[in-house]
């Protein structure tokens, strides 16, 4: 009978605790690094980084869930279940997209080229915001790697 000794179970915790840290900080570090770049910058960095700290740390969690819901207040805030509103959303990201790939494609120039990426990236929220399509995607997803 081979059994492996206790402390090896205990190191390999130990060592994917460290791994968690080491991924999660990094993140976090990447991501005010990359804060000042145009378009989202580093707040998906620092959301993941959260996630990823939050399966060791309470703190993170904490951090994560006032994040969440400032998410949803601000969503809810923004758009609200008016057809009327919708549809005019639904005119206008195509438009907002249209307008800063042309920007970031035609005109040459760091401010162009930066309010073409903020006007592509806000098109792109608008768009997951209006009729809640980024929250039916996350549910897709949650249930997809449920299974």
């Amino acid at each position: 009978m081979n059994k492996a000794p206790k402390h090896t179970s205990n190191s390999k915790r130990l060592h994917k605790r460290i791994a968690i840290d080491i991924a999660g900080f990094g993140l976090i570090i990447a991501g005010i690094i990359l804060s000042p770049v145009p378009g989202p910058g580093g707040i998906p960095l620092i959301v993941i980084g959260l996630a990823i700290l939050a399966q060791n740390y309470e703190w993170a969690q904490k951090i994560l869930d006032r994040f969440r819901d400032y998410i949803a207040e601000t969503a809810k805030k923004s758009f609200p279940k008016d057809r009327g509103i919708m549809i005019f959303y639904d005119i206008i990201t195509p438009l907002i997209l249209a307008l800063g790939l042309w920007l970031i494609i035609s005109i040459g120039g760091k401010l162009w080229l930066t309010v073409g990426i903020f006007a592509t990236f806000w098109g792109i929220g608008i768009f997951f915001g209006n009729r809640q399509r980024g929250e039916r995607l996350y549910n897709w997803f949650k249930e997809l790697f449920r299974r």
